[in-house]
């Protein structure tokens, strides 16, 4: 079985043999293998070692894990009819297993075990760290409750696993799911030409003339910031706040206000379960924020200290708009059309001007150039690395002395299918147990607007701040010495 699913395969995801099918039987062998594992660790009672727990747990769940992050990868960035049903098919086996190993008490006792022997505090920072963590998560994870709140617990926890997937269903399927044709650029007045091109590749994609615009985050800011006809912009902005919500065009449809109602009751009656107030004491209960009102605390007085500025910053701009006639004070979809017509007009710049120097190749240059000044890194492009679209490219990671130790998948480019949004997500986690050494891998995605006709592609300044925020925490993941993932 290990040779004929390549999602059970060492090294890197073999993206090109991958197939929605091969999912869950891959899920369902690693969870059969890891609960043997513990199955082994109850039974060996007070002979349990931090090798034949911690150890052999880092390994277990490092092996679901990679299986598992592929999928999820897949389910993200190829979100097809097949790869939604074979992600939603392996949600709740994975659910039930992380909350029935996290209530297994011959397990909790295991750990318990360890952290009380007298060697305990001579152990590594990172073994002792884990315990002491998953320690604390047998109990958010409801060890100590009576079977029928174990019970409970368990069951809420499988109902907000569906939920979530539907509700991400559901996003993108309301983004996807609005779009507007235009037949003559007229139509489209105010839009710079990189824009136009844009449009005209979205309606050469869908098989139509003419430009097409939807709701993905490229084509929506190119409306919403340049387009003359204020009645478009309305339309478009209209149509991206409520995405999968009871209003807007597809208002009902892909309406996700019932399941958010259902997550926050059931979020809240998990935190009581363990007794805390609610869901917000628990999530901040091991945090270094400490507790909800220190939280609203800080953010009021952040919103106090900047409403001053924001405030001026708007009468500005509408005392500029009503210079040019437009009626104020300004809609929600006017601020960013006239936000850039007085940036051009005061600053003599605009964020069209700006492109040809955010030209992508040339960001990737600057970016890497920062992390080899920082860290000493040299990345080098490997097209030998199957990738799940044509436009994905890897890279491996060099430190100073030129040894190869990470790598870095890159998608870039918004498409149909493929989540909105820019993450930074796991591939693969630094690893040496034993014999069994693995480098961290990580994926680095963005919807920036793909290159057409030839031309390259031309990033904002927002999308080069996007881009170098989400390598950071690329950086963060790639960089790290920690060799007990957690």
């Amino acid at each position: 079985m290990t040779e004929s699913n390549p999602l059970l395969a060492k090294g890197l995801p073999r993206f090109g043999d991958i197939r929605p099918e091969h999912a869950v039987p891959a899920i369902e062998q690693r969870l059969s293998e890891y609960r043997a594992l513990i199955r082994k660790i109850a039974e060996s009672g007070p002979e349990a070692s931090y090798a034949s727990v911690v150890e052999a747990e880092t390994l277990a769940d490092n092996a679901l894990a990679t299986a598992w992050s592929t999928v999820s990868h897949l389910n993200g960035v190829t979100n097809t009819a097949e790869w939604r049903e074979a992600y939603s098919q392996c949600l709740d086996p994975l659910t039930r297993f992380a909350t029935e190993r996290g209530q297994n008490r011959a397990l909790f006792k295991a750990y318990q075990q360890l952290a009380a022997r007298p060697d305990f505090a001579r152990q590594s920072p990172a073994l002792r760290a884990t315990v002491e963590h998953e320690l604390r998560d047998f109990r958010l994870a409801g060890v100590d409750l009576p079977e029928d709140q174990r019970q409970r617990f368990a069951d809420i926890s499988l109902r907000l696993s569906e939920l979530g997937n539907q509700f991400g269903n559901q996003v993108l399927d309301a983004t996807e799911g609005y779009s507007e044709h235009f037949e003559t650029a007229a139509a489209l007045a105010g839009l710079p030409e990189s824009d136009l091109h844009m449009l005209a590749g979205l309606a050469s994609q869908a098989e139509r003339p003419g430009w097409l615009a939807n709701l993905s985050y490229p084509a929506y800011r190119a409306i919403v910031t340049y387009a003359d006809d204020r009645d478009l912009r309305q339309r478009f902005y209209h149509a991206y706040v409520t995405r999968a919500s009871e209003t807007g065009p597809q208002g009902g449809q892909f309406d996700n206000s019932g399941l958010v109602a259902e997550m926050l009751a059931l979020r809240n009656e998990q935190a009581q379960l363990l007794g805390f107030t609610d869901h917000a004491a628990m999530r901040l209960s091991h945090r270094m924020a400490g507790d909800a009102a220190r939280v609203e605390t800080f953010l009021l007085d952040l919103a106090d200290r900047a409403r001053p500025l924001a405030q001026a910053q708007l009468d500005e701009l509408n005392a500029y708009a009503s210079e040019l006639g437009a009626e104020t004070p300004l809609a929600a979809w006017d601020i960013a059309y006239y936000a850039e017509k007085m940036r051009e007009h005061r600053l003599g710049i605009s964020q069209e001007m700006l492109k040809p120097w955010f030209e992508l190749g040339r960001v990737f240059n600057g970016l890497f150039d920062v992390a080899g000044a920082l860290f000493g890194l040299t990345f080098e492009a490997d097209e030998t690395v199957p990738a799940w679209h044509e436009d994905v490219r890897y890279y491996r990671v060099l430190d100073s002395n030129g040894k190869d130790f990470a790598g870095l998948f890159l998608d870039i480019y918004a498409r149909a299918r493929k989540s909105g949004g820019a993450w930074m997500d796991v591939c693969r986690s630094r690893m040496a147990v034993g014999d069994q050494h693995q480098q961290p891998v990580a994926y680095l995605t963005c919807n920036f607007a793909p290159p057409a006709e030839g031309r390259p592609s031309l990033l904002t300044h927002d999308d080069v701040v996007t881009l170098f925020h989400e390598f950071g925490h690329c950086l963060h993941h790639l960089l790290t010495r920690v060799e007990l993932p957690g």
